[in-house]
């Protein structure tokens, strides 16, 4: 019987022996304190970058003229419909109170530029106005996206039609006989 081949010694055997020759009481337990001192860090350093984003968002909106939700200043007698900056001192506002619609010119001055007391023009620069809030939710998004499709696929639909017509005219062109009046001699 062939004698078993000697046991050469390899690159990990050395570190596997000792690791082997250890006793489990050795090892401790890690400490639970640091880990949830770096797991309440990490979430309070989440949430602070979260209501910074929003604060600075907000901000950023604010002075482009843009309406919030909940906003205090399109509550109660006056509305702000829509505000818009033209430079960094001047901008437009209109504002409906009391049933009217007024322009406003704003800068170091608040100047009346136009007044509108019509009511059904006064409907019609409301539903002008932009919505309040600045996002929309993912179906309001979808019926926009859905309404744009709808209409480009009514231009394209349109102009098919029309060109589809117009060739048809040629045809029935085409076709009818020519009116010769013929002289009678």
């Amino acid at each position: 019987m062939p004698a078993a081949p000697a046991a050469t010694p390899s690159y990990l055997s050395a570190s596997l022996g000792g690791l082997e020759s250890r006793s489990a009481s050795n090892f401790e337990a890690p400490s639970l304190f640091p880990t949830l001192l770096n797991i309440a860090l990490s979430l309070a350093f989440v949430v602070t970058l979260i209501y910074v984003v929003n604060w600075l968002l907000r901000r950023w909106k604010a002075s482009r003229g843009e309406r919030q939700a909940g906003d205090p200043a399109n509550a109660g007698v006056v509305t702000v419909l829509e505000k818009t900056w033209l430079d960094n001192k001047r901008g437009l506002a209109v504002v409906e109170m009391g049933g009217e619609a007024l322009l406003l010119g704003l800068g170091e001055n608040v100047t009346l530029l136009a007044k509108v007391s019509d009511e059904a023009a006064v409907a019609k620069i409301r539903e002008a106005a932009p919505s309040p809030g600045g996002l929309l939710n993912f179906q309001e998004q979808l019926e926009r996206v859905g309404i744009q499709l709808r209409r480009q696929e009514w231009k394209r639909s349109k102009a098919s039609l029309k060109s589809d017509a117009d060739a048809i005219g040629e045809q029935i062109a085409k076709l009818k006989p020519s009116k010769k009046k013929e002289n009678p001699e």
